[in-house]
């Protein structure tokens, strides 16, 4: 056997004995052969780079630093450009779909071999990314990461495997907030629309589009956000309110129907009564005559 053959050989061995003798676990690293004794130092300080593999190989282990350090791999993950598909993801992506992405993350970057600083920069340009991601839609990074400094914290983990669980807890931490924020945002977006339209029920020009223009939305978007929070879609709620509207004049004043559908948004009275018969299953008159014997 060779000096470095023999060398893993009885490091396996102590490793192994420690497990099952003293019930814990030792990751050891062998640095590069050495010719003379004034090597003995560069190889010592190699088998020290070789525990930083722990984070990327996990623990309790024997890592030979000449197996990754010198073995020209090259390191391509920045072209992958992951930072960006996971933030993408907190906006429209599923829990499913976030988890699988940040174990690709780790999976790559086990693969890579990448010297555990490399790593442990290429997590903080994630975490860079999700800070952007939440800054840019408004939200404090203190409600997803609290009182910690995440550029530091990644630094308590020792292994990728434990870097994987917290990115996927900040993950779907930054995601839940996120959503809470655009519900509460469309929310707020649906009670201006609704109180545009109870000022200018009475136009008949006012329309999805006009309404939209008004919030500086997309219609698509509104249109979601609008029926989800309502139960209705723009025209059925338009029209409710203006029957509402209508059937109240049609109580309370002696107006003419075709008076009451110009109060209401309609320049077209036959119109009107067709539309108001259909919500109510009765015509104007005779929602009026049965509103005065009742009354």
């Amino acid at each position: 056997l060779s000096v470095m053959e023999t060398a893993i050989r009885l490091a396996d061995e102590i490793r192994q004995s420690v497990e099952k003798f003293l019930d814990f676990t030792v990751t050891i690293g062998i640095g590069a052969e050495c010719s003379s004794l004034l090597d003995i130092n560069r190889s010592y300080k190699g088998s020290l780079s070789a525990l930083d593999y722990r984070f990327v190989l996990g623990k309790n282990k024997v890592i030979n630093i000449t197996d990754l350090e010198y073995n020209n791999t090259e390191y391509s993950l920045h072209k992958m450009q992951w930072e960006k598909k996971i933030a993408s993801l907190l906006k429209v992506g599923t829990s499913n779909e976030i988890d699988e992405a940040v174990e690709t993350v780790i999976k790559n970057l086990k693969a890579s071999l990448m010297p555990v600083r490399r790593c442990y920069i290429y997590i903080q340009q994630i975490i860079t990314s999700i800070i952007n991601t939440i800054d840019e839609l408004g939200i404090d990074e203190n409600e997803v990461f609290g009182d910690i400094n995440p550029f530091v914290e990644v630094y308590r983990f020792k292994t990728l495997d434990e870097m994987n669980l917290w990115l996927k807890k900040i993950c779907q931490k930054a995601a839940t907030v996120i959503l809470n924020k655009r519900s509460d945002y469309s929310k707020v977006q649906v009670e201006r629309a609704i109180e545009y339209i109870m000022q200018n029920y009475n136009d008949p020009e006012i329309s999805l589009n006009s309404v939209c223009k008004h919030l500086f939305i997309s219609v698509s978007y509104f249109s979601l956000i609008f029926k989800n929070n309502t139960g209705k879609t723009f025209v059925e709620f338009l029209t409710s309110v203006r029957m509402e509207k209508a059937m109240e004049l049609l109580r309370t004043t002696n107006l003419r129907s075709y008076e009451i559908a110009k109060k209401v948004g309609y320049d077209d009275p036959h119109y009107f009564s067709s539309i108001f018969k259909k919500e109510t299953g009765m015509s104007p008159t005779e929602y009026r005559e049965k509103a005065l014997e009742s009354g």
